[in-house]
């Protein structure tokens, strides 16, 4: 009967338990949206470094902070022609991404930990809500124009030469490769 009882205030405690948890998470959330929305977004302090995508160069903000990531290029109403944003992340993970605050057409570009090019997904401002996941886990993830990888003759495969032709890495600490 210890046993029975004991079962039952277990299973009567797992749903506020759950509950709990998804409060948290929201709640995270909602403090991640909040920074973003409210200015205090990194949009224009970031590391900036040229990265090399089939040949052509692409000036992108190194977006490798979880503040930085959150905010991505929310809150923007252009970016440079061959501009764009890297997410730097420090392992190897499936990666979601949305168009939340953000105001231009963007392609992304994931990234394994070689810099090679698994997919290519196009993103719409006008679907702010809409999550675009990577279909395997990935180190980086590489936003620009829409259509700007196409126009390069970039697609799935090609390797992002994340180091530059000056050899810097792209962000001190992350592990990159160091020649292609």
């Amino acid at each position: 009967m210890h046993s029975r009882s004991h079962e039952s205030l277990f299973e009567r405690l797992k749903p506020v338990t759950n509950t709990k948890l998804r409060k948290l998470g929201v709640s995270l959330c909602l403090l991640a949206a909040n920074a973003c929305t409210s200015g205090q977004c990194p949009v224009s302090n970031l590391p900036a470094k040229t990265l090399f995508v089939a040949g052509v160069p692409l000036q992108v903000e190194v977006a490798a902070t979880p503040s930085a990531r959150a905010c991505g290029l929310s809150l923007r109403d252009r970016i440079g022609v061959n501009n764009g944003m890297l997410f730097v992340y420090p392992d190897d993970q499936v990666r979601e991404f949305w168009m939340k605050d953000t105001r231009i057409p963007l392609t992304i570009a994931f990234l394994d930990a070689d810099g090679r090019i698994t997919e290519l997904v196009d993103m719409d401002p006008e679907r702010p809500e809409h999550r675009i996941r990577s279909s395997q886990p990935v180190r980086y993830a590489l936003e620009t124009h829409r259509g700007w990888f196409h126009a390069n003759a970039a697609k799935t495969g090609v390797i992002v030469d994340l180091v530059g032709h000056a050899g810097s890495s792209v962000i001190r600490g992350a592990p990159l490769p160091l020649g292609h």
